[in-house]
């Protein structure tokens, strides 16, 4: 009986010291779950938070009049949902912003984008995250938008002041390329000219054209210029034909387009004609006669946009080679012509072929019946101008009209060989 007692008693002292095991293992807390069952954060997020959003291109003469932060909401110390900036800022020329500096340690936090990257362009909203070193998966996050105040539509700037075609728009380019020049005018139908000099193997007929410019929106037209032609809204994926006969115009309009500028703009390429030959001897070797006409020795493939409407003439004629004592120019008519029997109007369009036209009057000192030969030979170079004036035309260099033309081309040169005789003394 005693012993029976006994067992009883040991039986009941180990089951209250297990009972005493199981509690004391329940009061055991898991470091990263609060009391009631849900996960906590060792990361301090409230020390990340944004309190102001300085901008780097912000400074004493132009100041936010009205900043609005919205902070994220936390729950248990971890973000949930967005917090909201909005600056507005008075009215200004500056297309893009960055955030100056923060005051959370950036050896805890990293922020994206990054402090003085111009991200923020006004009137579009983007979001800055903030996320800690020690865990990557959860971030601050915040909309920003910046605000620019109007002015009055009669008080709003119109300029274009460059024009660009971007390779990240037109994969088939090597690289970006900007406009040479943008030519403000007065006392003309339209108020500027912007000129473009892109490589010879663009395409004209498929470019998309990024616009840097002052105004609130943009039309365009691609038909032959005139007061009349049908604008159309611009986009920045607009893909625009530059080929000749369009003659493209772009308008910049003020908030309520009651008022414009308008802008031509002129694509071509700065290599137009290619004789294929550096040189050509006129008369193949023979001698010549004292006056002669060459219009078949070199021909050429006209490659430039806008056309050439009569003969290219009045080269600058260098003479590099005469057997006479005193150099003299003696080629009276030196010409770049259409070669085209079907029509006789002198005008050159692109891919049209055209031909090398001379008269030629040697003294005849030069020509003799004697028995020496000679060459005389002269380099002769046409340099051409951009006539922008209505309709775009490639002409002569006359000078005078620097206003409306551009200077663009590349010399075109070609050395003329002639082999004569020659009276010796």
């Amino acid at each position: 009986m005693k012993t029976n007692f006994c067992s009883i008693l040991l039986l009941i002292t180990l089951c209250l010291i297990n009972i005493g095991c199981d509690s004391k293992d329940d009061s055991v807390l898991d470091p990263d779950h609060d009391p009631n069952g849900e996960t906590s954060n060792s990361i301090d997020y409230e020390k990340a938070l944004l309190l102001k959003f300085p901008l780097s291109e912000i400074d004493t003469d132009l100041k936010a009049d009205k900043v609005s932060i919205q902070q994220p909401k936390l729950k248990n110390g971890i973000p949930q949902e967005k917090g909201k900036i909005t600056i507005e800022l008075e009215n200004n020329d500056i297309k893009k912003f960055s955030l100056k500096k923060v005051d959370f340690n950036v050896s805890d936090f990293t922020i994206s984008p990054a402090i003085g990257e111009q991200s923020v362009i006004p009137g579009k909203t983007i979001t800055y995250k903030i996320t800690s070193k020690k865990e990557t998966d959860i971030s601050l996050e915040y909309d920003v938008l910046v605000i620019i105040k109007d002015v009055h539509p009669a008080l709003q700037k119109l300029k274009l002041n460059g024009f660009s075609f971007l390779k990240a728009n037109n994969p088939d380019l090597s690289q970006d390329i900007t406009s040479i020049e943008v030519r403000e005018h007065t006392g003309q139908s339209y108020h500027g000219t912007v000129m473009v000099i892109v490589p010879n193997e663009t395409n004209l007929s498929n470019l998309i054209p990024t616009l840097d410019y002052e105004g609130r929106s943009i039309k365009f037209t691609t038909e032959h210029y005139r007061n009349h032609a049908d604008f159309t809204n611009y986009t920045e994926d607009s893909a625009v034909d530059f080929k000749f006969p369009n003659i493209i115009a772009f308008r910049l309009y003020n908030s309520d387009e009651t008022r414009y500028r308008e802008y031509r703009i002129l694509v071509d390429f700065k290599k137009i004609i290619d004789f294929g030959e550096e040189s050509v001897t006129i008369n193949n070797g023979n001698p010549t006669s004292g006056f002669n006409t060459y219009d078949n020795v070199i021909g050429f493939t006209y490659e430039g946009n806008y056309p050439i409407t009569s003969d290219l003439s009045n080269p600058d004629i260098e003479i590099t080679k005469t057997p006479a004592k005193d150099p003299a120019n003696y080629y009276t008519n030196v010409r770049l012509r259409e070669d085209n029997p079907a029509d006789n109007d002198d005008t050159i369009n692109t891919g049209e072929k055209g031909k090398l036209y001379i008269q030629l009057n040697f003294p005849l000192s030069f020509i003799g019946n004697n028995d020496g030969f000679g060459s005389y030979e002269v380099d002769a170079t046409f340099n051409t101008m951009l006539n922008s004036f209505a309709t775009p035309n490639v002409s002569n260099n006359f000078g005078g009209l620097e206003n409306l033309n551009f200077m663009v081309y590349n010399p075109i040169k070609i050395n003329i060989k002639a082999t004569v005789f020659v009276t010796t003394e």
